[in-house]
């Protein structure tokens, strides 16, 4: 197989499952949207309690202004470990749909994409700490 059919195979795929893969990424963009509101409200209710405390200038405000920070760290990094779980699902959904060796359901692509999230995610940690 030459990569002239590699890309025309792809190219006809796309083509007839147009409307199923734009659907997925749909539903993956309006989960990626929640799943930002829900952070950014947390990371605001985090900055709120650390700011809080700050004011007084007494230890308890130190050591309460510290613990909003490590809050707010924490947040983040579930918010990104969240993130990039609903990424690697809808990427791994994505593909599902455009197989062309099988030819799922919505349903189908929609439940092995959140299956195989878990597993890329915790690839994609091993080689972020590889670089770092």
């Amino acid at each position: 197989m030459g990569v002239g059919q590699i890309i025309s195979g792809t190219f006809g795929i796309v083509k007839t499952r147009f409307g199923s893969l734009l659907g997925l990424w749909a539903t993956y963009f309006g989960i990626t949207i929640a799943v930002s509101i829900v952070m950014f409200v947390a990371i605001g209710a985090a900055g709120v309690a650390s700011f809080a405390t700050m004011g007084r200038g007494d230890d308890l405000s130190a050591n309460g202004a510290f613990a909003g920070g490590v809050a707010m760290m924490l947040v983040l990094i579930v918010f990104y470990l969240g993130y990039l779980l609903v990424a690697m699902a809808q990427y791994a959904s994505l593909i599902s749909m455009a197989s062309p060796v099988d030819r799922p359901t919505f349903g189908d692509a929609l439940g092995a994409g959140w299956r195989a999230a878990p597993a890329l995610l915790l690839l994609m940690v091993v080689l972020i700490i590889g670089y770092l």
